[in-house]
């Protein structure tokens, strides 16, 4: 007949999984990726701000200038290439993009922030796509006006 599922479920008998990051006695380690072979990466991240009412009517009467906009950008770019200096065991990647994009959501007053990052290399851009997005919400929310601030 038709082999079935353990009562466990999928997986079971195998060893429990483990942080990455963590040795065999519990301290901290950068993961080793010098037998990984180099590869095209490209990671997606997002992150919304909430701008309220106020804040979406200054944006969309020119409250944000578009050098403010390419400051934003600018500053997204360059938290990718800082993600090993702001966040412990990252690995220091030479991105070969990161795209930022900022996309107005009127009915719910908020920016939503949308970066891409990519590399050629033997780890992943996942946390240098999230800290652009995250450095993004935060210039994007510096560099509201005051009155829009609630």
């Amino acid at each position: 007949g038709p082999a079935s599922a353990s009562a466990a479920g999928p997986g079971a008998d195998s060893e429990p999984a483990r942080l990455t990051h963590v040795d065999e006695e519990g301290a901290a380690n950068m993961v080793d990726v010098s037998q990984k072979r180099p590869t095209s990466r490209t990671a997606l991240a997002s992150a919304r701000v909430l701008v309220g009412a106020e804040g979406m009517q200054a944006l969309l009467s020119g409250g944000l200038s578009p050098g403010k906009v390419n400051d934003i950008k600018a500053a997204a770019r360059k938290a990718g290439s800082l993600t090993p200096l702001l966040i412990p065991l990252c690995h220091d990647l030479q991105e070969t993009q990161v795209h930022v994009e900022l996309r107005l959501d009127r009915a719910a007053a908020a920016v939503d922030v949308l970066t891409s990052a990519s590399c050629v290399g033997q780890t992943g851009v996942e946390m240098e796509a999230l800290t652009s997005a995250s450095l993004s919400a935060l210039a994007l929310c510096d560099a509201l006006p005051a009155h829009a601030k609630d």
